[in-house]
């Protein structure tokens, strides 16, 4: 009989066995590129808690990016206002753990 190996890529399934270390490095996976003007965008979106107005040019070029990465969140009342999600603090926290 022939074992079914899967194709590079293919997504792992998950183990509930074994829970993965808190000090553990994420991988290449769970990282979404943004490029270093992002990771500036999410840095400023951070500083400012009551949500971050995006009026910069440079802004606007990687916000596309940023919100498809899941990183921010539109308001809905304020078109031009972003909040920096959950993932978008993880993120930046990995980012800062980085030796």
């Amino acid at each position: 009989m022939m074992a079914l190996v899967s194709y590079a890529g293919a997504p792992r399934a998950k183990s509930c066995t074994s829970k993965p270390a808190p000090c553990a490095r994420p991988s290449a996976a769970d990282l979404q590129p943004v490029g270093m003007s992002g990771i500036a965008f999410l840095r400023r979106v951070k500083a400012s808690p009551e949500g971050y107005r995006v009026f910069r040019r440079s802004d606007r070029m990687i916000f596309g990016r940023v919100l498809m990465a899941g990183y921010i969140a539109a308001l809905p009342r304020h078109a031009d206002t972003v909040r920096l999600t959950s993932e978008g603090a993880a993120f930046l926290d990995r980012l800062m753990r980085v030796e």
